[in-house]
Formats: structure tokens, sequence, C-alpha cells
């Protein structure tokens, strides 16, 4: 019996066993801090144990790549780490950090760690500093940033790497340089809160002190959480070296957090609790007023910290002022934490009631509060998109607007939708073309902005006119003007009489256009139409232009150029079509020779009758005995240039 009460014992220990292997293989166990196996020595690390995510950042000062302490990493530890060492610190609503000092980053069980190398000079790690330093490895406070340990170098050196949570915004000193972060009371007063929180738990714990409060030394997290760093004695040790080998106006700056009992003496090496005091008097003065102490002083460091130290009168602080108007609770409470007697200054635990009992100190965090304005902004988000949207469609319009003044509609809304736009053949359209006579002369005896001017409001005037009629402004060369009915849009043939009227309008109208430096002078138009087919399309990739080819666009210039002052010369061909609405007035002019033409019998268009005249159904035949027109200088260069510009072939 009982043989077998054994046997069942051994069996059940071994199963025990093995199921304990097994749970501990499939990670059940995993959770098991690696710092319990440790004991006593939890604050060792080895660098090994750090995966970095790049190489690069490994290699710390004093150690050489590759050897056993420079953690080299395995291949599948190479991107681990690429969204803490790749991301910005700006997140939330954009606020981010220009960090002065970067460490390196790496993973240790898991969790993103910042890298740190420190000397410490003769500086002895005794039993009782390894102690504390178990002693803070198990501090767990959502005010004090963790340490995870120390990692030694090889050949036994005087530099040690500490090992720390990495705060991804930086520290204290990075957020009050960086502009961009605005700091009101719910920033100030949420700092302040979580500083105090954290000195309290330190000033109850074993440690006692944080001995080197600045805000280099006071980190963010990502959710805008201060949390203490740096503190015991090997940070400050670390930092008492970091003075002794400053030049002499960064020395003499760090000592602007020193309290001045501590400067007079050698102090201990971690300061005092009232010292503390003092050096938070410090940080909470730079958070108010986005500066270091003394910056408005002309003095030196060294002359300053010379004053500190004499304990001069008045006392050598910095200057409280208008940063404090709307804060006066905390201007007070500062000068009472930077008095000349430790003695008369606060604890941490009164500093904390009267920072409770603050207009400003609410029971809300930074999260909270960005949080709230989160929401606030998301109702007027709506407006503002709508207000945003409002302005695009408006300037949408605008170019689209430019852009149908420039082309066609129907050619621009193609363009729009990324087609291209083919070449196409009309079989009949007008082309009206017309001039200034005496051009040339007016030009040359007028300076060049009274041409541009007078120019451009003749233009105006007549696109004023256009507008009411189906033609479509081809372009406007120098003084020419050249319109276009029954394209890109057909119109049955109603392009002949669209022209017709727009013609006998801008003829009536110019008759009282006045030229603003020459007012005594009368404005001679000249006009020309011609009916007939046409190829349209748009030339050009940079500057593309809606163009016409063709034989009638040659004989439309012909008609304008061998036609008369305020006359309008029609073609045989447009007059036919015109004598078939009966209700205009045509006189034949004859037989004319047109260049590259040969003979064409051409009239002249008079007025539109009144409905209900009887008008024949074919043209005159009878010339009228007409003036000769007589070819105007530079007309025959202006014209070669109107006819190169449409791209036609020249007939000269």
């Amino acid at each position: 019996m009982i043989i077998g009460v054994s046997v069942a014992a051994v069996v059940l220990v071994g199963l025990l066993s093995m199921a304990g292997l097994h749970l501990k293989n499939e990670g059940f166990l995993s959770s098991v801090s690696p710092r319990r196996n440790k004991g006593r020595n939890c604050w060792k690390v080895s660098l090994e144990d750090i995966k970095f995510a790049d190489r690069s950042r490994a290699v710390l000062p004093g150690l050489r790549f590759g050897s056993p302490a420079s953690g080299a990493v395995s291949g599948k530890h190479q991107s681990l780490l690429s969204s803490f060492t790749g991301a910005s610190h700006a997140s939330l609503l954009n606020l981010g950090t220009t960090r002065k000092f970067v460490p390196s980053v790496g993973t240790y069980s898991g969790r993103p760690v910042a890298v740190k190398k420190v000397s410490l000079g003769d500086f002895n790690i005794t039993s009782n500093v390894k102690r504390e330093l178990a002693q803070i490895c198990s501090f767990h406070h959502v005010n004090l940033n963790m340490l995870h340990g120390i990692c030694f170098p090889p050949h036994g050196s005087g530099d040690v790497t500490i090992i720390s949570d990495y705060c991804q915004r930086g520290s204290l000193e990075d957020i009050i340089e960086t502009e961009e972060i605005r700091l009101d009371n719910v920033f100030v007063w949420s700092f302040m809160n979580d500083l105090v929180k954290g000195m309290l738990y330190l000033h109850n714990s074993e440690v006692k002190s944080h001995g080197n409060l600045r805000p280099s030394n006071c980190v963010i997290d990502s959710r805008w959480v201060l949390k203490l760093t740096d503190f015991g004695s090997i940070s400050c040790a670390a930092s008492c070296e970091k003075t002794r080998q400053a030049e002499d106006v960064a020395r003499f700056t760090r000592m602007f957090w020193v309290a001045p009992e501590l400067l007079r003496r050698e102090c201990p090496l971690k300061g005092s609790q009232k010292g503390d005091v003092y050096s938070f008097a410090m940080v909470a003065y730079e958070v108010a007023t986005r500066s270091a102490p003394y910056t408005d002083s002309q003095l030196t460091p060294r002359e300053i910290v010379r004053k500190v130290i004499r304990r001069e009168d008045p006392l050598m602080r910095p200057e409280t002022g208008e940063d404090f108007s709307s804060m006066p609770g905390l201007e007070s409470l500062i000068k009472d934490c930077w008095t000349e007697l430790p003695e008369n200054r606060p604890d941490f635990t009164a500093i904390r009631k009267r920072l409770k009992g603050m207009e400003y100190g609410r029971t809300f965090n930074i999260v909270d509060n960005v949080i709230a304005k989160l929401e606030k902004y998301t109702k007027n988000l709506e407006s503002v998109v709508a207000e945003r949207t409002a302005q695009l469609e408006d300037e949408k319009r605008k170019t689209e607007l430019l852009l149908q003044r420039m082309l066609p509609n129907s050619v621009a809304d193609t363009l729009k939708q990324g087609n291209p736009v083919t070449a196409e053949h009309y079989d009949m359209a007008t082309i009206f073309f017309s001039d200034i006579v005496g051009f040339t002369e007016m030009a040359a005896d007028s300076s060049p902005m009274d041409v541009v001017t007078m120019l451009n409001d003749l233009y105006c005037c007549f696109d004023a006119i256009i507008d009411g009629f189906d033609v479509y402004k081809v372009e406007t060369i120098g003084d020419a003007y050249m319109v276009v009915s029954g394209l890109p849009e057909r119109n049955g043939d109603r392009h002949v009489t669209e022209i017709a009227d727009m013609a006998l309008t801008l003829l009536r109208d110019v008759h009282s256009f006045r030229i603003s430096h020459k007012a005594d002078q009368k404005l001679q138009l000249r006009i020309g139409i011609h009916t007939g087919p046409v190829v349209a399309g748009v030339v050009g990739l940079t500057m593309p232009r809606y163009c016409l080819f063709g034989d009638t666009v040659n004989t439309s210039s012909r008609m304008e150029s061998t036609g008369a002052p305020l006359r309008i010369h029609v073609s045989g061909t447009t007059a036919k079509m015109l004598a078939q609405h009966k209700v205009y007035d045509l006189v034949l002019r004859g037989e004319i020779q047109v260049k590259g033409k040969g003979k064409m019998t051409t009239y002249w268009l008079l007025d539109k009758v009144q409905k209900g005249q009887e008008e024949p159904e074919e043209p005159p035949t009878q010339p009228q005995p007409q003036p000769q027109p007589q070819p105007q200088p530079g007309q025959h260069k202006r014209q070669k240039t109107v006819m190169s510009t449409l791209g036609q072939k020249s007939l000269d």
C-alpha cells in the first residue's frame, strides 16, 4: 500500500514537472519579471539584452562595435523598434518637440528604453550604492521614470550606461523651448502637479532626495505625463562629473538650479530635501515664463552664481512679472520656495496643498483637456470644411471661367475630363475679320501705353457685344479681331446671320467709340466676312490654342483687307446665304482682284431692313460705284502675321 502511494506521488511530481516545463516553453510563465531571479542584482543589465532597431545606434561611446557588450542586433530584431526610433515626437494635435539630446533607443524585455552613457569620474560604486540601485529599480510610480538598470563596459572603465524607460516627447526643457506648444494654465498646473507628486514619493522613500532636479531631468511620456528621472547616487555623480568637465559658462549655468546653501559648501552628493524645493521653484518659474532663469540679466553665469552665494540684498533671483498675471498663486508659491533660509521653505506636502487650492488646480489632466478641445474642434469642423469647400469651389469656378475664355466651352470640358481634342471638319461656318484702318500711323503717333489702352477699351466693347450672339472669338492679334460662328457647336445655317447681325452691331457702336488720347479722331473699322468649310482643332500643350484652318480663313482675311473703312465686305457665298433671309440690305460691289484667289464677286452689307419689306431672294447683280480702297501702310505685313499665327500657308 505504501509502495503504491509512493509510486503515485512520484508519477504526480513528474507530471507536474512536465506540465510546468510545457507552460514555460509555451510562454505562460513569461510574465515573471527577470529581476526576481536576479534578487539584489536586479539593477545589473547586460548590453546584449538590449535590442536596437538601427545597428549604428547600438554603438555607444567607448564601446567598439562587435564586442560582447556592443549589443549586436540579430536580423529578426532589425525592424522591431522602427516605430520608436523613426517616429516623430508629435502625435497629439501636432504638438512636437525639438530635442536637444536624443538618446539611443532600444528594447529591453519588450519595452522601449533610452540608453544613455555617462561618466562617473572617480566615483566608487559601493554596497550602499548597489542597494540604492536595487531600490530605485523597484520603484513603480506614475511620476517616476522607471530605471531598468546599469550596464558596465568592458575593461572596467569609469563609464556606465543607464537604461531607463523611453519617453517619446522628450524632456520638459524641450517642451518649454518648443514655441509651437502653447503652455496654458492647464499645462502649467498638470506639470507642476506631476512634479510635486513625484517629489513626494522620492522624499518619502529611502532615496530621500532628488539632488539633480532641473527641466532636463523631467521627461514627458506620450500622454503628456511628467516623470522624474536621473535621481539617485549614480545619476548625481554623473551630473557632478558633467558639471566639472563643462566649460566655464556651461558649468556655472548648471548651478542656477542649486540652492544657495548647497553652493556655499561641499554639498552632499544627492543634495537635500530643502534644496529640492529651491530647484522646484526654478523649474516652476521656467514652465510659467517659458524662459531659463536669469535670461534678462546682463551678468555672466559666474557673476550670477557669485551674487547668489554672497546673499546680497536684494537677493539674486529671477524676475517675476506679467507672466504670472493669470497665476498669482503660483508666483507667491515660487517666491516662498526659493527663499534664502531653507527652514522657511515649504515641503512638498504643503506645496501640493497650495497647488490644489489654486484656481487652476483642477482634477483633470492634459489628455482630458486635449480631448475636450478635440470635441470642440470637431463641432466647428463642419463649418470650417464648408467654408473651405466654398472657397475651393470659387477657385475652381474662376479657373474654369479662365479656361472657357481661352477655349470654347465644349473643348474646355473635354480637356478637363482628360480626353484629347481631335481636329474636326465643319462643312459650313462663317468667319469675321476686322481691323483698324490707319492703325500703323496711329500707333507710331502714340505711346505704347496709349495704344494698349485704346485696344483694351475697344475689345472690351466688342467682347460685351458678341456675348449676345452665337459666336466664338478665336483671337485678337494687334488690331485684328477674329470671330467665327457655326463651330465648335454646329447651329445649322444660323452662323451666317449671327455673324452678319454681330458685324452690323459692332459697326454701329464703333461710330460712337472715342479714342481716349485722340478725342477728335474717329476710329475707322474695316470688316470682312466669308462663309465656307473649316477645320478646327486645339494646337499646343503648354499654352493650347483653338485654331481654324482652311481656305475659308484666307478668304475671310482677304475680304477684310480689300474692304473699305466703316464698311462690311462680304463674299458672294455669304451674300447668297444672307439674301435667302430677305432682311439684309446687300449692295453688289462687283468683281475685284483678290490676291491668291483671282477675280471674285463681292458685296457690301449695309443694314438689316425691317420685316415685311420686299427683298430679293438673290443678291443684287448691278454694282454701285464705290471707292476702291487703298492698302494701308503695314497692312500687308500684319496680314501675313495673322496668317502665320493661324497656321495657314502664306498666299504671298
